[in-house]
């Protein structure tokens, strides 16, 4: 399993009869990053960056990125609610509300909004997490990190992939994808579809019904054309239809356990798709490359806030996004000891959205928030690195200025019973604007060995507290970090042994936290934490043979507020605490083994296990709800043959138990509990 940034499994070229699974071990001069912006080693890389191939993403069914916590170090992506509310934490850099601090990229495309993080993997050939501030190459919303997901290239080799998985918990999954040549070496085209059904996990005890059920089809349609040997055009359309059936939020009972117990019906529905056009010009040592996206995204949410039999409170949520994003860029691969990168970058994201509160308990607090957001930016950048510099350093810089302007149109109309409605119309506008640079040295020790150290900036932008009561509640500005690591690289024994590991520091300012409201109801986002964030990461792969892989991956965090004084009660001060929502450690053990057969009926067996593990974690800035460490084993066999590869796997074989979820409302604690024992057989067909 390639959970390491150093020893990576690459996907063998295959013809469309060959259906073995094989592997080949690279060094770390062979594996090949591009979430750099520029195509570059992992030796080469003066970063920290976790690769996982497109082979561990069958064996181990990743299929979303809820699936990278602990495989990746000090990565936690908790996995409660719906697709809507799923945040993502790298070294303790997180938001669970607004907007995202870790960049998603894919193909070449941000995702600006979390709730379209959590997507079905579908013909995904590899992913890449980088650790640590992008601010330099991908401005806002990286200060945690960068995860970037590529998925295959049309082949100009005519093949059809099919895969089926059925497992307990009435799940399905159906995916087909064809490659088809159109102009011999010029025109190929890659059609992709998948869809996934699963019942709920958890049981309703108002009516003894199954909630967090999942139904999600997806389709994707690229076009490669290749007119001239210089010239490349990749046309991406993708689309997602996921409808999720209600929110295992309960009570958390005297057993310590979520108790969902609650009268109106919940969903959460949402449709995405995803338009993007790549052009990229080669000549000599310069690479020029345009990419161009327009994302929609239309989602309705329907929940019952008190999660509980009375009729109490429900909320509806509904919203629509239009994201438009252009990129510019020119890469010079070597200009005497020189590599250098510089390009622009423009969007505009448009969102329209609808909140309805409804009680039957109290009707006079009913209302309605309609909101029309404007958002766009435009941000210049440069990186340029000197290579072998005394002959054993690599000096890279880095500078980037963003721009951002952000106008919301904002409605509040209460919709109280007999009281008159009362509407309030304002209009919110602010611009925001921040340097972020960088500077990193890498030293050469061996020939494959090396040491860097690395200082980057980071940062999020600023928004609105729609329908503030007070002046100076109306807004929050833009929180950003300075984030200072070391780390070493390595690798031993002709490859059979590779290591990393680093040691960081974040320091974290004008930190954007959410408190109550001292005037008006609900929360409020303010510039009031100051916060560091240190640790350590470590990944290994052992590779003694051909046939075994052994390896691991850990990482520690120590993630706390220096200050935060929430301003509805001066008396509090929440410095020294631990921040929520943060594992205090991840860890990861696996061992991958294949056995030839050379039978003519079975060519190949493999076994796969995975023992991941989450330390302790607090879920409020008191720290006064905790849950302990827990760990979660995985494991699978699978057999390779002429007729197809069969696969038994299971995930928390265990059946371990614990919390995805806590969270306060009222006097009462809630919570959700995590995914119970799943298995299931999948077989995979390539023709």
């Amino acid at each position: 399993m390639t959970f390491c940034s150093l020893a990576i499994h690459a996907e063998p070229v295959v013809t469309p009869k060959d259906t073995t699974h094989r592997m080949k071990e690279l060094s770390l001069n062979e594996v090949v990053i591009v979430a750099g912006k520029q195509p570059e080693t992992l030796a080469n890389l003066p970063a920290a960056v976790s690769y996982i191939g497109h082979a561990d993403i069958n064996d181990f069914q990743i299929v979303t990125l809820r699936n990278l916590t602990s495989i990746v170090p000090n990565l936690f992506m908790p996995s409660y609610g719906s697709k809507l509310t799923d945040p993502v934490y790298i070294r303790g850099v997180g938001s669970r509300i607004n907007d995202p601090s870790v960049g998603l990229y894919v193909d070449n495309v941000p995702y600006f909004n979390k709730s379209t993080f959590v997507f079905d993997f579908n013909d995904v050939e590899r992913v890449e997490i980088l650790r640590g501030p992008q601010g330099t190459l991908y401005g806002r919303n990286t200060m945690g990190g960068l995860i970037n997901i590529i998925t295959r290239m049309p082949s100009f080799q005519p093949s059809t992939d099919f895969t089926i998985d059925a497992g307990n918990y009435n799940l399905q999954r159906y995916s087909l994808s064809m490659d088809q040549p159109l102009i011999d070496h010029e025109l190929a085209m890659l059609v992709s579809g998948d869809y996934t059904n699963h019942n709920g996990y958890y049981i309703n005890h108002f009516n003894n019904s199954k909630v967090g059920s999942d139904e999600t089809m997806n389709g994707m349609l690229k076009l490669r054309y290749t007119p001239t040997e210089n010239l490349s055009l990749l046309y991406k359309l993708s689309g997602d239809k996921s409808d999720e059936n209600g929110y295992p939020y309960g009570v958390i009972d005297s057993t310590g356990k979520a108790y969902v117990n609650y009268n109106h019906p919940s969903f959460y529905r949402r449709r995405f798709f995803d338009n993007s056009l790549t052009a990229t010009y080669t000549k000599n040592n310069i690479e020029l490359t345009s990419a161009t996206s327009f994302q929609y995204m239309n989602d309705d949410q329907d929940i019952d806030q008190d999660f509980s039999p009375a009729d109490i409170y429900t909320v509806t949520q509904m919203t629509t996004q239009h994201s438009y994003s252009q990129e510019f860029r020119a890469d010079v691969t070597k200009w005497k000891n020189w590599t250098l990168t510089g390009g622009v970058f423009g969007f505009r994201q448009s969102v329209n959205g609808t909140i309805n509160l409804r009680s039957g308990a109290m009707p006079s607090i009913n209302y309605d928030k309609m909101s029309t957001q404007t958002n766009e930016g435009v941000a210049g950048y440069g990186q340029a690195t000197l290579n072998s510099l005394l002959h054993f350093i690599d000096v890279t810089f880095g500078l980037r200025y963003d721009y951002e302007h952000n106008g919301v149109n904002y409605l509040f109309v209460l919709r109280g019973n007999p009281t008159p409605v009362v509407a309030t119309d304002t209009l919110y506008k602010g611009n925001f604007s921040q340097w972020t640079p960088k500077i990193a040295l890498r030293f050469k020790t061996g020939r494959e060995t090396s040491i860097y150290a690395t200082w980057s900036k980071g940062y999020r932008g600023g928004g609105f507290n729609f329908g503030a009561a007070r002046p100076q509640d109306l807004y929050y500005k833009p929180e950003y970090s300075y984030n200072y690591e070391v780390g070493f690289k390595g690798s031993f024994w002709d490859g059979k042994l590779t290591t990393n590991a680093d040691l960081f520091y974040i320091d974290w300012r004008s930190q954007q936290v959410s408190e109550r409201a001292i005037v008006g109801n609900g929360n409020i986002y303010q510039n009031a934490g100051k916060t560091f964030s240190k640790g350590a990461e470590a990944e290994v792969v052992y590779h003694p043979i051909n046939e075994i892989t052994f390896g691991g991956s850990a990482g520690i965090t120590q993630a706390k507020y220096l200050f935060f004084q929430p301003d509805h009660t001066k008396s509090i001060n929440y410095g020294g605490n631990h921040l929520p929502f943060v594992p205090l450690s991840t860890y990861s053990v696996y061992t991958q083994l294949r056995l030839p057969i050379h039978d003519s009926f079975v060519k190949a067996i493999s076994l796969n296990a995975a023992y991941n593990g989450v330390g302790k974690i607090y879920w409020d800035d008191a720290n006064t709800h905790s849950d302990p460490a827990y760990q979660l084993l995985d494991g699978s066999i699978s057999f390779e043959g002429v007729w197809g590869d069969i696969s038994i796997w299971s995930k928390n074989l265990a059946n371990t138990s614990y919390h995805a979820y806590l969270f306060q409302f009222g006097s009462n604690w809630y919570g959700q509990q995590g995914t119970p024992t799943t298995f299931g057989i999948s077989y995979h067909k390539r023709f």
